[in-house]
């Protein structure tokens, strides 16, 4: 009896072990190439990274897809944040349900649901690199109370929206706790196989560029034939 029990007990484990490896290798990591966002050593960095980029790519794609411009899009979507008009089916990729599901599966970013685990490594690692000092204040201070929550947290993150361009520890937070927190609620069957086009980064205006530059295309001219119009 206690042979077959044992027996039993270790392909649960197995099983569980293959269904966990199976979640953590199916997410195909398309921006791996980009350049690293977090300078800090913390686990998951890697699945982070992914989370951020493709949380840009679906702004820029919903807020300015036609003409391309990050910037742009994070205010947008700050704005719709702090107004609780984030157009989720309309925005989420199939790559960014498959992060979510990354991240939900992680198990120590989130806890008791959907609530953004601030004793987590990535907070302790955003709270100490934020750049806009007046807000590293602010969010240290919320952080320190437990009182970081949404309601008191957006306005002056919103007002900085635009720094995010330059500031990716503002935008994994904008990320985490505004972006991939609210899927937990919405039905994502409805958009997991809805078709998305991906934004080029590669078109997208740098993300290290200085704030107030622009990046311009010269237009190609075609060269004439000099010969061109003449009889010989």
């Amino acid at each position: 009896m206690k042979t077959a029990l044992k027996s039993i007990l270790f392909v649960s484990i197995f099983v569980l072990a293959s269904c966990k490896k199976g979640s953590q290798t199916s997410l195909d990591y398309i921006y791996n190439d980009k350049p690293e966002l977090l300078t800090c050593e913390i686990p998951n960095k890697v699945l982070l990274k992914e989370a951020v980029y493709s949380f840009e790519a679906d702004i820029t794609e919903h807020y300015s897809s036609n003409k391309p411009d990050l910037r742009r899009a994070y205010s947008a979507f700050m704005a719709a944040a702090r107004n609780k008009k984030i157009p989720y089916l309309k925005m989420i990729s199939p790559q960014t349900i498959k992060i979510f599901e990354a991240l939900k599966n992680e198990g120590s970013i989130y806890s008791n649901g959907n609530i953004l685990n601030s004793k987590n490594e990535v907070i302790k690692c955003i709270s100490s690199n934020i750049k806009d000092k007046g807000f590293k204040t602010t969010f240290n201070a919320l952080l320190s109370t437990n009182s970081l929550r949404q309601d008191i947290i957006i306005p002056p993150l919103t007002a900085i929206s635009r720094n995010m361009l330059t500031d990716k520890y503002l935008a994994t937070y904008a990320a985490l706790e505004f972006y991939y927190k609210g899927m937990y609620d919405i039905d994502l069957t409805k958009v997991a196989d809805k078709p998305k086009s991906k934004v080029d980064f590669n078109k997208t205006p740098k993300t290290n560029s200085t704030p107030g530059s622009t990046d311009k295309v010269t237009p190609k001219i075609e060269e004439k034939d000099p010969h061109a119009g003449h009889n010989h």
